[in-house]
């Protein structure tokens, strides 16, 4: 059985039959989840401006309490209301295929369980074709010595940093929180909470985002991150950001003993 769930989230089962989620949409940066999952656009052909810096995501955590009346939108909704909805929408867990990790989501069964093109992952979800926000699971096996949480951190953000190059996708400084996990308990995960953009000759694109890694098994490292593009909805995707990272980072849960059934999805993180 899953371990318990923090308050009392619903857990919404959906097909087991994924959607793949076309390149042209999300694609490269699935490639990081020390960075989230964000949006790739074509690829630049000449010199961006010099960038501005990313430090937005280094303030401390603004209290975000859900909103009192929930704001209309959905999935299908433009990028803004959808991400305001997010704001204020009641919890569901999203539970992986092997059943291994649950996690509660806003709005957590209108969220569309995907297989990311060319980055394998435990699980993936979107909230609506176009991405309002873009999450994934990664379990991988751990470097020698063990699957510390600082350990863990390492390997993905080694694997990651080469990502974020290829797909010229700047990252702003990490803010480092460390979080009681499960909750209650004296181990620890680590949230690695920032900001991150793409330049192109379209323009730039920033993402408000974040990734958790935890002291889930013995045998197998696990990762949790995410993006929320800003375009048009700034304020409320950083705010819908820290909801995520309040509420939904510490709230995963996972079953006990299951690290080698997780690494059978052969999450591509690399040495």
């Amino acid at each position: 059985m899953l371990s318990r769930m923090r308050g009392p989230v619903r857990e919404v089962v959906r097909s087991p039959v994924q959607r793949g989620v076309r390149p042209s949409r999300v694609a490269a940066a699935v490639s990081w989840f020390g960075l989230g999952v964000v949006s790739v656009p074509a690829c630049a052909s000449r010199p961006p401006a010099p960038p501005a810096p990313l430090v937005a995501a280094n303030a401390p955590n603004a209290p975000v309490a859900a909103r009192a009346k929930v704001a209309a939108g959905g999935p299908s909704s433009p990028h803004p209301e959808a991400v305001a909805h997010l704001l204020g929408a009641p919890w569901a867990a999203r539970v992986d295929r092997r059943r291994t990790v649950s996690l509660p989501l806003p709005d957590g069964g209108a969220w569309t369980h995907v297989k990311y093109w060319g980055v394998t992952t435990l699980a993936g979800y979107r909230y609506g074709d176009e991405h309002h926000v873009a999450l994934a699971v990664f379990s991988f096996a751990p470097p020698p010595g063990g699957a510390t949480v600082d350990a863990c951190a390492q390997r993905l953000a080694s694997w990651g940093e080469a990502r974020a190059k290829k797909y010229d996708i700047d990252v702003g400084e990490a803010r480092i929180e460390r979080i009681a996990w499960p909750p209650g308990s004296a181990d620890h995960a680590k949230v690695f909470v920032l900001d991150a953009r793409r330049r192109s000759i379209l323009g730039t694109k920033r993402y408000a985002a974040a990734y958790a890694v935890y002291p889930a098994w013995r045998e197998a490292c696990l990762a949790v991150g995410f993006a929320v593009p800003e375009g048009g909805a700034t304020d409320d995707a950083r705010a819908l950001r820290d909801r995520l990272v309040r509420d939904a980072l510490p709230g995963l849960t996972v079953k006990a003993d299951a690290g080698a059934l997780a690494l059978e999805a052969r999450s591509d993180v690399d040495d």
